[in-house]
């Protein structure tokens, strides 16, 4: 994304502040809604093939579904079902582990939302 003017049409430096503010917090919530699909994917393709259905018939099925999402459609997880993403490149050039550990902390999806968030206290979703 290019942003070349402030946020709300102003110029000074207190309103470019807010806008790269907001873009950072999007950024994060964003991050953040990728990693739990990319994990309620990785983990529903896991029980699939632990139950025998195969990985194909299993995307096929998820993208035919409510399941179809970025992480099934365009940047499945499973090694062999398609081509040109990390899974089929023995996960070079993927998303780390580590880094999706920092984005699903605690700290980070406080972020997200007014409500403080706790080990172990029930996330309240907020406008």
């Amino acid at each position: 994304m290019v942003v070349d003017e402030g946020y709300k049409g102003g110029s000074d430096g207190n309103q470019w502040m807010t806008m790269t503010m907001v873009l950072d917090e999007a950024k994060i919530c964003n991050n953040l809604a990728l990693a739990i699909s990319m994990l309620g994917v990785s983990e529903a393709f896991a029980l699939g093939q632990s139950l025998g259905v195969s990985a194909s018939i299993l995307t096929k099925i998820f993208n035919s579904s409510s399941a179809r999402c970025w992480s099934s459609d365009s940047y499945n997880p499973v090694p062999g079902v398609m081509e040109g993403v990390p899974s089929s490149r023995n996960y070079d050039g993927g998303f780390a582990s580590k880094l999706m550990m920092h984005i699903v902390s605690y700290q980070n999806m406080a972020a997200c939302t007014a409500a403080p968030i706790t080990a172990g206290s029930p996330i309240h979703l907020s406008e």
